[in-house]
């Protein structure tokens, strides 16, 4: 009932709008882009190469950039991060010989997505 008679308002003053010479405009709201498909992460020393297909879904506004976060399986408390605007990402810092879970999430213009 309430979105009706917020409906309703919206249509009124539309109306009212085109009478004085003015348009409402309704915009898309930018959602969670779609997470990234992770392909291979490569080792290097204290780092790793972090490489991801873009999402099909950008959420309504471009991607701006990945963030690839990398969690030592051993000691979860330990995260390191890496940015980039495509793929790979490379995540420095890393303590040669652990074995890390990486995730690569995207940004668009308003949000953080899922990885």
């Amino acid at each position: 009932m309430f979105r009706d008679s917020i409906l309703r308002s919206i249509a009124c003053l539309a109306g009212l709008g085109a009478s004085l010479g003015f348009s409402l405009s309704v915009l898309a709201a930018t959602t969670v882009p779609g997470a990234p498909t992770i392909g291979k992460a490569v080792a290097g020393n204290a780092q790793a190469s972090v490489a991801f297909t873009a999402p099909a879904s950008n959420g309504g506004s471009a991607i701006t950039g990945y963030t690839a976060s990398c969690v030592n399986v051993n000691n979860v408390g330990v995260t390191k991060t890496g940015t980039g605007s495509s793929s790979p990402v490379v995540v420095s810092g890393l303590s040669n010989g652990s074995v890390y879970s990486c995730n690569v999430p995207a940004k668009n213009g308003k949000v953080s997505g899922t990885a």
